[in-house]
């Protein structure tokens, strides 16, 4: 062992990523890829429904069996709430070496099929090497690594190995609607590149989609030449190749990705990590071959960033003692990636300096033989609040064995270990899954899938489930053998884990079946209304509050629906989430009518949607006629602009008349102004009846200005007789040498101005009798002040009135 030190890093963006790929508020669960996330732990922290006392063989067994066309070497896939046929479903998604895929109803007790496509012809297994040589897949080759699935977009991707008609092989790049199974995105995608022979090669690690990009690994069947070990990158939009990464490009044959079917990893960079299986290796120096290496991998292009190759590779890749065996898994919350060979060895390397290769040491963080049989496959991982983080791992002919974490090592001595002993053999590694409801005790359950008897490796054998408590492996909570007529497991799909999703467990066989399994009296719910009786107009909505009353153990996502309501009214569907905590939970539910709703009384049934359960609930509802609305008009008007005016200017504004309730007589406008001055505004309505109550008029308010002061008679002959000097003045200037010639203009011009003034005034004087003689005054502008302009409107009986406001100044 390694006594370097760990520097543990937080990685709660992952973390993040992680829950959010996998898990939905309140125990709804997908599980859209192998081993359940991208870290490859194996493990549903959302599980509600099962737990270690209802997982027992008086409780828990095969729910009902699905026959599909092919072995499924896959792990099944499972989305909740899918839309199909118009309806939701919790769809399990199952891919068979016929090259079929199935979506599958959860929660049909018969097992229904939603649908089903064929991806064409499948590889006769005999093809690889003849009759008879090639044992490991029979008897056909088709769909074998797990597929992907990107929720948000609704698609799978599926790899698929064919045979066409005309005798050619090829693997192709699917991307299916997981409503309907129609073919996206212009697809499939011929899967290819230099050197690759698709008869040859193997796609058998699951599927890897992170940051809009595929990842799809490659390896041998049963080392038949040649082979090459690949990664390639797959834009997940378009399905166009990005990247290609050879392992061994030099040889002629080697280093596999297969790892069990484990899927390569990802970390919160986007670097990607695989291990290789058994062939040449010189990248210490200078080569670019990695057999039997732990590889980090640039996210985007595929190239080498860091590697970690044990000192004894050689002996490794000649013994076909494939490091490769076992696919990596990335511990949460670390840099540290745990994964196993065939010879039995469990490593632990750090993704930021993973070590490389040294001839005299190994540069790994820490090593022990776990086993003495193969590793084939990958460990689970689950944060036991009893044992705190654990590993967990079952090799062939072994007991089950948890490997408490420390944060920096594990302990090489298992913290719990099974009392049973799995059947021996080369290929018996136990594929595993965890479910729990976080790290609650009692909660945590390992499910492990076993050779019955027999090695797996020399052909099919019969298989076993199991169930373990994950806080305490020597308490066996049940098996497929407890009561084998009614559980029994089928033939063993070595390297493929069973599914754990909203309290059923999947189980694939090479016996051409999923397997169903789960409790037989799951926990419910119960719903009221209240009030249970509402009474509205036609037109107008009613709210009610709908009550859901869960069993202990129930969560999920429960959907309300209406029926035997009235025509034109409607209640929309409602979705209420059951935390899981036994506690009531409540949500408004609106029924909407619209004014051709009949009226009447109603009773109308909510009810309340999770899978196959519903439960219901009644209400009533009562609709009335809206009365008879009264024919009537009304009238608006903008504020006068300008508000503010000075005498001899006007304001004006818009005056609106519209109909209601069916009026239609002529409406006569007029208007007044308050308060009466010694010289008022004036108004004035540009159209005084509007037509059938709908129309405009404008209202404009004048003002007058006021005349200037005019002298009498008498005074304007003094003001002529005072012009005459002017006059004089201006004719002796004209007499005068040119130098006076400025004084002369001068005077001429003053005396223009008088004159004019003099006309000008004279022509706007007014005449008062008054007197003996005859004289001239000025007349005032409309009064200043504050008026209030009130507009009349009348139709028939009816009479509307609104005010405005005018300041003169």
């Amino acid at each position: 062992m390694n006594g370097k030190l760990l520097r543990v890093r937080n990685y709660s963006v992952l973390s993040f990523l992680l829950v959010a790929l996998c898990c939905n508020t309140f125990g709804q669960v997908s599980i859209v890829t192998q081993h359940n996330d991208n870290s490859r732990t194996g493990q549903n922290n959302a599980e509600t429904f099962l737990n270690t006392s209802n997982v027992n063989v008086n409780s828990f067994g095969k729910l009902f069996t699905v026959a599909v066309d092919g072995s499924i070497y896959a792990q099944p896939l499972y989305l909740t709430n899918v839309t199909i046929g118009g309806s939701l479903h919790n769809v399990v998604y199952v891919a068979t070496e016929h090259n079929s895929v199935y979506a599958i109803d959860t929660d049909d007790l018969n097992g229904n099929t939603l649908w089903h496509v064929n991806l064409g012809p499948s590889v006769p297994s005999n093809d690889i090497c003849g009759s008879g040589c090639y044992t490991d897949l029979v008897p056909e080759i088709g769909i074998t690594g797990t597929p992907v699935i990107d929720p948000q977009r609704g698609i799978l991707y599926v790899a698929v190995k064919n045979k066409d008609s005309d005798g050619t092989y090829h693997y192709r790049l699917h991307a299916l609607d997981v409503t309907s199974g129609a073919e996206l995105l212009s697809g499939p995608a011929e899967i290819s590149t230099a050197n690759f022979g698709p008869l040859l090669q193997l796609n058998r690690p699951g599927l890897l989609l992170s940051g809009g990009k595929l990842y799809i690994g490659f390896g041998s069947h049963g080392d038949t030449a040649p082979w090459y070990g690949w990664l390639m990158e797959y834009d997940a939009s378009s399905l166009a190749q990005i990247a290609v990464f050879s392992t061994a490009p030099s040889l002629a044959s080697g280093g596999s990705i297969w790892g069990g079917g484990q899927g390569p990893v990802v970390d919160s960079a986007g670097n990607v990590y695989v291990i290789t299986a058994n062939g040449n290796f010189n990248a210490n120096t200078g080569g670019s071959d990695y057999g039997d290496s732990f590889l980090k991998l640039d996210g985007t292009n595929l190239s080498v960033l860091d590697y970690f190759t044990p000192d004894n590779q050689s002996f490794l890749s000649q013994q076909d003692s494939d490091l490769g065996a076992g696919g990596p898994m990335l511990i949460p919350g670390t840099s540290l990636l745990l994964g196993g060979g065939k010879d039995g060895i469990l490593r632990l390397v750090d993704s930021t300096n993973m070590g490389k290769f040294n001839s005299s040491f190994n540069g790994d963080v820490q090593e022990w033989q776990a086993f003495s049989e193969p590793i084939m496959g990958g460990p689970v991982y689950w944060n036991s609040q009893k044992l705190g983080p654990v590993a967990f791992t079952w090799g062939g002919g072994q007991t089950l064995q948890a490997w408490s974490f420390n944060g920096q090592t594990f302990l090489t001595s298992p913290a719990s270990q099974s009392t049973v002993q799995s059947a021996d053999g080369y290929s018996n590694f136990a594929p595993m899954s965890i479910s729990s409801n976080g790290n609650t005790q009692g909660t945590g359950i390992v499910w492990a899938a076993t050779s019955l008897n027999g090695n797996a490796n020399d052909g099919t054998v019969p298989g076993q489930l199991w169930a373990f408590d994950a806080d305490d492996l020597t308490q066996e909570l049940w098996d497929t053998q407890q009561n084998a007529a009614r559980d029994g497991a089928g033939n063993f799909a070595k390297f493929n884990p069973p599914t754990i999703a909203n309290g059923k467990v999947f189980l694939p066989t090479f016996s051409n079946e999923l397997l169903v399994y789960g409790l037989f009296n799951p926990p419910g719910f119960s719903i009221t209304a209240s009030p249970s009786f509402q009474s509205i107009t036609g037109g107008n909505s009613a709210s009610y509050i709908v009550y859901l009353n869960p069993q202990p153990g129930f969560s999920g996502t429960v959907y309300l629906t209406c029926s035997g309501l009235p025509s034109a009214s409607a209640c929309s569907p409602v979705a209420i989430s059951v935390p899981g905590t036994g506690t009531q939970v409540s949500t408004p539910l609106t029924v909407t009518t619209s004014a051709s709703t009949p009226t009447g009384n109603f009773d109308f049934t909510i009810t309340g949607n999770f899978g196959s359960l519903a439960q219901t609930t009644a209400a009533s509802l009562t609709v009335t006629a809206a009365p008879t609305p009264t024919p009537s008009f009304s009238m608006a008007a903008t504020p006068l602009a300008p508000a503010t005016i000075s005498a001899g200017s006007s304001a004006t504004t818009t005056v609106t008349i519209a109909p209601s309730g069916g009026f239609n007589s002529t409406v006569n406008l007029g208007c007044a102004i308050a308060p009466v001055t010694a010289v008022p505004p004036t108004c004035g309505l540009s159209s005084a009846s509007i037509t059938g109550g709908n129309g405009t008029s404008t209202l404009t308010v004048s003002t007058v200005a006021p005349v200037a002061f005019i002298p009498s008679k008498q005074a304007m002959g003094f003001y002529y007789a005072m012009l005459l000097p002017f006059c004089g003045l201006t004719f002796i200037a004209g007499s005068r040498p040119a130098r006076a010639k400025l004084l002369r203009w001068s005077l001429g011009l003053l005396m223009l101005s008088t004159l004019f003034w003099f006309a000008a005034c004279g022509g706007g004087s007014s005449t008062n009798n008054g007197g003996s003689g005859t004289t001239h005054q000025s007349t005032p502008g409309t009064t200043s002040g504050s008026y209030t302009v009130t507009v009349t409107a009348t139709g028939g009986s009816l009479t509307k009135t609104t005010s405005l406001s005018l300041t003169v100044q």
